[in-house]
C-alpha cells in the first residue's frame, strides 16, 4: 500500500510541476439566499431524514442489481411518497413515515419543513437552474377529500388537474407536464392508465449547473475504463491540465472528492472506493453519519482531476424495492389505509422513478421524476475516475443529497 500511495505521489508531483500553478477564475455571481439549519432546524432534520431514506433506498436497489448503473433523487422520491403520506391514516401511515424515515418527526412538522425546503432550493444560486414541481392528476369521476388537496397546495405548490383517465389524450397530457417540467430531459413516464387509477402524485426536478472550474474540450482525450470484472472500455475522459484548489477527504476506505457548480452552494461529491475497500463495502457504509463526517471532513487540497464524460438513465418501479424496505400495507389493496385521500378502498399501485444524468466539460444536466399512482380496489492526491465510483449531487447549506448513483460503466 506504501508503494502505491508513493507512486500516486510521484505521479502528483511530476504534474504538479510542469503545469502552471494558477488557479482557474471562478465566476462571479451575486449573494445567494440565506439557508441553513439556524433558519429552519426542522429543514435540517428532514433533510438528514431524506438522506437516511435516499442511501437506504440505494442500498437496496445496489443489492437488486449489484452491477448495473443506478441514477436516482431521494428528493423527488421523499417528495412524492410525503405527498402521498398526507392521505394515509393507521398502520399504513405508520409504515410510510418509518420507511421515509420521518416517524420522529410528525406530518406537521413534515409538510412545514418540505414548504421551506422546495421554496429555497431553487433560489440558492442564480448561476445553477434548480426547478422543483408537483402535481395531482384527478380522475374526473373521483373526488379527493378537499384538505388532502388543500395540504399539498399549501405545503408542496401542487397544481391539480382533473381528466378524464379513460381518455388516452390523458396520458399525453401527464408526459407533457413531465417533460416541461424537465427540461424535456425526460419524455414519458406512464404509458397507460390502468382502469382503476383514479390519481397520480407527480414531483419533477430539473438541474443544470456549470462548473465553478469548467473542463477545456482540448483536453479531453480517449482513456480506459476498468469495469468491476477487470476489462477495460474507452471512454472520454476529461482533465484539469494543471492543479487545482478543490475539496477532498480521504480515510481508510474511501477518497472524495467535491466539484463544485455555480457559486459553490450546490456540488456533485465523488466517491472512489480506497485500493484497500471496495465498491460493495463503500456502500454498505452509506448512511447519514458517514455521510456527514465525509463531508465536513473535506478540505481545500491541490489536486489534478480526470473525470469521464457519461450519461445515465435510470428507469425502475420501486414497488417491490419499498415493500423490502418495511412499506408494505401502503401497496395491499386489501389493508391499505389511504382513508384521509379520498373515499373508496385506495392503495398505492404504482411508485414509479426516472432519472436522467448528463456530465461533460461545461457542467452538469439532470432530472428525476416520481409517479405515485393511486387506485381503487377494493488519500490519493489525484484522482483517475476510471473504474466504478458513486456520485451525489447535493445542496451544501443543509448537506441535502438531491441525487445519487453510481457509474458501474460510462454510457456515451
Amino acid at each position: 500500500m506504501n508503494h502505491f500511495f508513493s507512486l500516486i505521489l510521484a505521479t502528483f508531483l511530476l504534474l504538479t510541476f510542469s503545469c502552471a500553478n494558477e488557479t482557474p477564475t471562478p465566476r462571479s455571481t451575486p449573494d445567494p439566499v440565506v439557508y441553513n439549519c439556524t433558519d429552519n432546524p426542522d429543514a435540517c432534520d428532514l433533510v438528514a431524514a431524506n438522506n437516511t431514506f435516499g442511501f437506504k433506498l440505494f442500498q437496496t436497489l445496489h443489492q437488486e442489481d449489484p452491477d448495473k448503473n443506478i441514477f436516482l433523487s431521494p428528493l423527488s422520491i421523499s417528495t412524492a411518497l410525503s405527498m402521498t403520506l398526507n392521505g394515509a391514516d393507521g398502520n399504513t401511515k405508520m409504515e410510510m413515515e418509518q420507511t421515509l424515515e420521518q416517524i420522529d418527526l410528525g406530518l406537521e412538522t413534515v409538510n412545514q419543513a418540505f414548504q421551506y425546503v422546495l421554496t429555497a432550493l431553487p433560489q440558492l444560486d442564480p448561476e445553477v437552474q434548480f426547478d422543483l414541481a408537483n402535481s395531482i392528476w384527478q380522475d374526473e369521476n373521483f373526488s379527493a377529500y378537499p384538505a388532502f388537496l388543500e395540504t399539498n397546495q399549501t405545503y408542496y405548490n401542487s397544481e391539480l388537474q382533473v381528466l378524464d383517465f379513460k381518455d388516452p389524450v390523458s396520458v399525453v397530457t401527464i408526459n407533457d407536464w413531465v417533460k416541461a417540467n424537465t427540461g424535456g430531459k425526460i419524455e414519458q413516464v406512464i404509458e397507460n392508465i390502468p382502469s382503476n387509477a383514479v390519481m397520480y402524485l407527480i414531483n419533477a426536478i430539473y438541474f443544470k449547473g456549470n462548473w465553478r472550474f469548467p473542463f477545456d474540450p482540448e483536453n479531453t482525450t480517449t482513456q480506459d475504463f476498468t469495469l468491476a470484472d477487470n476489462s477495460t472500455i474507452p471512454v472520454d475522459m476529461m482533465r484539469y491540465e494543471q492543479e487545482i484548489q478543490l475539496p477532498f477527504f480521504a480515510n481508510n476506505q474511501i477518497m472524495m472528492l467535491d466539484l463544485p457548480y455555480g457559486d459553490s452552494t450546490f456540488s456533485m461529491s465523488l466517491i472512489l472506493p480506497h485500493p484497500n475497500s471496495n465498491l460493495d463495502e463503500v456502500i454498505a457504509n452509506l448512511n447519514e453519519e458517514n455521510w456527514t463526517n465525509w463531508t465536513e471532513g473535506l478540505y481545500p487540497s491541490g489536486m489534478m482531476v480526470q473525470l469521464p464524460k457519461f450519461k445515465m438513465k435510470y428507469d425502475k418501479k420501486l414497488n417491490e424495492t419499498l415493500m423490502a424496505m418495511g412499506m408494505v400495507e401502503a401497496f395491499d389493496d386489501v389493508r391499505a389505509n389511504f382513508t384521509k385521500l379520498g373515499p373508496g378502498a385506495l392503495y398505492i399501485s404504482m411508485v414509479k422513478h426516472k432519472a436522467v444524468l448528463e456530465v461533460n466539460e461545461e457542467g452538469t444536466e439532470a432530472a428525476a421524476v416520481t409517479v405515485v399512482e393511486i387506485s381503487d380496489e377494493a488519500a490519493a492526491p489525484a484522482m483517475i475516475f476510471n473504474r466504478p465510483f458513486l456520485l451525489a449531487i447535493r445542496e451544501n447549506k443543509t448537506n441535502s443529497v438531491l441525487f445519487l448513483g453510481k457509474v458501474m460503466e460510462p454510457e456515451m
